[in-house]
């Protein structure tokens, strides 16, 4: 070598330094955060790692990471429809009377975000003296053998008739 002439740079790092670029470059997942919708026209186009490409009907498709549905609002399931729950049971009576005597359950739909109110449920009520279970203790109103004339009473509802052991 000429005293005046630099001195070569070793290739290897060089060489090892691309070669490990491209293979990071290669094996690249991008993560995307869930709080940003990321437009996309495919699943290839979100960047793996379970996120798929959800198509809503007349709006431009985002990146998604599919999850149960739930009522917030949001498209979990990453189907392209918002809240897309079927309705669900609800009752609001004291626990133990659903489904007892007269009580029902009611149905309750999502929307907005959020389960609406309790429709069509049948909570506990005042016996009436009319052979129903209004209460929903589980026992016939004004069945009993003696007929409870203070229970068939005029002030309570009822006829203040008591015809075999029923008030009437």
């Amino acid at each position: 070598m000429a005293p005046n002439s630099p001195s070569p740079r070793p290739l290897l790092p060089l060489a090892l330094a691309t070669a490990a670029l491209a293979l990071v470059a290669a094996s690249c997942i991008v993560n995307i955060p869930d709080d940003g919708a990321f437009q996309c026209s495919g699943d290839g186009d979100c960047g793996g790692g379970g996120y798929v490409c959800a198509h809503p009907s007349g709006q431009a498709a985002y990146c998604c990471l599919p999850q149960p549905e739930e009522c917030d609002g949001k498209d979990n399931d990453c189907n392209g429809v918002i809240d897309d729950l079927p309705p669900r049971s609800c009752y609001t009576g004291p626990a133990g009377t659903a489904g007892v005597g007269s009580c029902r359950a009611g149905r309750q739909a999502c929307a907005k975000g959020a389960w609406g109110e309790c429709q069509g449920e049948v909570l506990p009520a005042a016996e009436q003296c009319d052979q129903q279970d209004a209460d929903c203790d589980g026992k016939l109103d004004c069945a009993d053998p003696d007929c409870d004339k203070r229970a068939c009473s005029k002030s309570g509802g009822g006829s203040g008739t008591c015809q075999g052991g029923l008030c009437i």
